[in-house]
């Protein structure tokens, strides 16, 4: 390749003319054929060293599958008590939720699955009782409520009651009034 150079930097700095162009037509193919016989090369050198990397992922491959099945059993192994732990947490989650739901709006709040029976059947009672608690204030407040609005109904029916009487009396007023004044009238008119 140095020796095509020589000629490269040689051929170059010529002047134009048929020679040169000869020259450089022979330089440029025998460049061609150096190009072509190197690429050939690489790809046999490469193929070599591709294999070699296609073998050592198969010899990989095969150890990763014989051994994946294996750890996972070993690990369900290992894990076996733990997994009936877990398993026996969940349970024990989802009836307490259930204990719990009519009581308590979000149970989240509390680790049913960490807690101890004892605990659990206190918070249990403790929300049964505010619970209660709640509903009976519902029902003492519903009570006063009616309670208050009877009362504004039988206010209203005594105030209407007292106006009725009082336009009574009013108008009966009115009347002796009208009267009086008619038999003034009268009495007046009858001295004239």
């Amino acid at each position: 390749m140095s020796e095509l150079e020589q000629e490269y930097n040689e051929i170059v700095i010529l002047p134009m003319g048929d020679e040169t162009s000869k020259k450089a037509r022979d330089l440029r193919l025998r460049f061609v054929k150096t190009r072509t016989a190197t690429d050939e090369i690489r790809v046999k050198a490469k193929a070599y060293y591709l294999a070699g990397g296609r073998f050592v992922d198969a010899w990989g491959n095969a150890q990763k599958f014989a051994a994946i099945g294996k750890e996972e059993k070993l690990e369900a192994i290992e894990k076996h008590f733990e997994n009936i732990e877990k398993e026996r947490k969940e349970k024990l989650h989802t009836e307490r939720c259930e204990l719990l739901r009519d009581y308590v709006s979000d149970t989240s709040l509390y680790n049913l699955r960490e807690m101890t029976d004892e605990v659990f059947t206190k918070l249990l009672a403790d929300s049964k009782i505010a619970f209660q608690a709640i509903k009976d204030a519902e029902v003492t407040a519903e009570k006063e409520r009616v309670e208050r609005e009877a009362e504004a109904l039988a206010e209203q029916a005594r105030i209407r009651e007292e106006n009725k009487k009082l336009q009574e009396e009013a108008a009966e007023r009115d009347a002796k009034v009208a009267e009086a004044v008619a038999a003034q009238k009268k009495a007046e008119a009858d001295l004239k």
